[in-house]
């Protein structure tokens, strides 16, 4: 077959045609035509499939897409409950069962993947929601629908006792035929000035990524400080976590004033020992003399009172130094 659409033209399919001849015949059989419908002249079969085109197969069409616009209301409606009910839920579950004791990092990493989830699920909400705000086309769809259908309703009224058909002539009735040929032009301005503002509602929402995710990040962490469990405190945690690390600051403290005492005892033990062996060597020379005087015998024995006097200090601080230690290695080994 010949095909006489343009390239812009939307051919239509089989299955239009048959529904449109198919409504055709259901509009004949309502106003009583139809057994005269072989004998109808080409011209005004012409008419009746115009009027049938331009209001039954529009009425068809916005039936369908009320119906797909309500579809997509409800399942959003249904989706936003199934969310209002189900996120604190979640939420509460979610830091119940993965509360994270002590361990900081592990609440830190939980409350991080929690709020990423929970920040993409209110960001394409949000963005449905502006999405559907844009498609304010029910309504339209709504007024258009009922409209036809009362062009429609009122033309099968009007003519459903009626004689719409001249057997003699094998005509439709003139007054028929306007009547026809204003419902065509009433459907055609319904459907017109639809699409116009259709048209001038249809746009889709502005995508502004930073500020949808910004938002819904703070209201993510909102929701989770809301709806969490109260065995989920990372708040006490990290002033425990704040203690701890004052301990242990507090202990290392004390590693550090420990190992500088026991450097400098070190070091006065080293100062008296070269003290001592000088003092010894002193002693040596001295005790070397054959005829001592008193004077020398009194310096000798001073200098013997020096050494056990040195010899005791020295031993003191080694003690001390012995008893330190160990006391050193096990906190460096605890805070180190």
């Amino acid at each position: 077959m010949e095909n006489h659409n343009y390239k812009f033209q939307e051919e239509k399919d089989k299955g239009f045609k048959k529904l449109l001849d198919n409504q055709v015949q259901t509009f004949c059989k309502r106003i009583s035509i139809f057994k005269h419908f072989n004998n109808i002249s080409t011209e005004d079969k012409r008419v009746i499939n115009v009027f049938v085109y331009e209001n039954t197969m529009n009425i068809i069409w916005y039936k369908k897409h009320i119906w797909k616009e309500q579809f997509w209301r409800r399942l959003y409606f249904s989706i936003s409950l199934v969310l209002l009910l189900s996120i604190p839920i979640l939420i509460w579950h979610t830091t119940f069962e993965y509360a994270p004791g002590k361990d900081l990092d592990t609440g830190e990493t939980i409350v991080g993947i929690v709020t990423i989830i929970m920040t993409s699920i209110l960001a394409i909400h949000r963005f449905v929601t502006s999405w559907l705000e844009k498609r304010k086309f029910l309504s339209q769809f709504y007024l258009a629908f009922t409209e036809l259908k009362n062009i429609l309703f009122r033309l099968e009224n009007n003519w459903v006792n009626a004689k719409a058909f001249d057997t003699s002539t094998n005509k439709l009735v003139k007054d028929f035929k306007t009547a026809l040929n204003q419902a065509i032009t009433e459907s055609r301005n319904i459907v017109t000035e639809e699409t116009k503002q259709y048209f001038e509602t249809l746009s889709y929402p502005n995508i502004d990524i930073p500020n949808l995710l910004g938002d819904s990040s703070k209201s993510a962490v909102a929701l989770i400080s809301s709806f969490k469990s109260k065995k989920w405190n990372l708040e006490k945690i990290k002033k425990e976590a704040a203690i701890s690390q004052a301990e242990i600051e507090k202990k290392k403290k004390e590693i550090i004033k420990l190992k500088t005492e026991i450097d400098i005892k070190k070091e006065k033990v080293t100062a008296l020992q070269a003290k001592f062996d000088k003092k010894s060597k002193i002693l040596s020379e001295k005790s070397k003399v054959k005829k001592k005087t008193e004077i020398q015998k009194l310096e000798i024995k001073q200098i013997e009172t020096d050494l056990d006097s040195l010899r005791s200090k020295i031993s003191i601080l080694e003690i001390q130094i012995t008893e330190s230690e160990p006391e050193l290695n096990v906190k460096m080994k605890n805070y180190e």
